[in-house]
């Protein structure tokens, strides 16, 4: 309820503004990162590895 009364408060012209800039920065990032991962240090991505709990990127419930 809270989200919603806040939504309703700010004017929308206003939030437009704020995921601009946020997008045009953090897209572009993602991609020179990736790209250097995969082409400058010649690695791969697992995809298997990401989605397993227990794998290399898995994590606890606890979070350690």
């Amino acid at each position: 309820m809270l989200g919603t009364a806040i939504a309703l408060a700010v004017p929308m012209a206003q939030y437009q503004n704020f995921p601009l800039p946020i997008g045009s920065v953090f897209a572009p990032l993602f991609g020179v990162v990736r790209v250097n991962h995969v082409i400058v240090r010649k690695r791969r991505i697992d995809a298997a590895a990401l989605t397993d709990w227990q794998g290399r990127f898995g994590c606890s419930a606890g979070g350690t």
